[in-house]
């Protein structure tokens, strides 16, 4: 809260589709939110898309090192033992 006990968010009017927003004031009110909350959550991922955006564009280095085996190497038992194991 700013001086004064008040708060420092500002409102804004913006023009929603009215089908659009009567779909999301259902959903806001089954999650026991506020429209507020919902926005401010919508305008920090839209604003956080620009930074990872960044990260995706850089390049990590790639380093692939052999290993050897632990056991006995037969790829293709380990990949039947791993689709048993597997409800796919």
């Amino acid at each position: 809260m700013g001086r004064g006990g008040k708060s420092r968010k500002k409102k804004r009017e913006i023009s929603v589709d009215p089908d659009l927003w009567e779909r999301s004031e259902k959903k806001v009110a089954a999650e026991a939110k506020t429209a507020s909350a919902v926005f401010e959550e919508l305008i920090r991922n839209y604003l956080l898309a620009d930074l990872f955006a960044g990260f995706a564009e850089e390049k990590a280095p790639l380093v692939v090192r052999p290993v050897k085996p632990v056991g006995p190497a037969d790829a293709g038992e380990e990949v039947w033992r791993m689709r048993q194991e597997s409800s796919i």
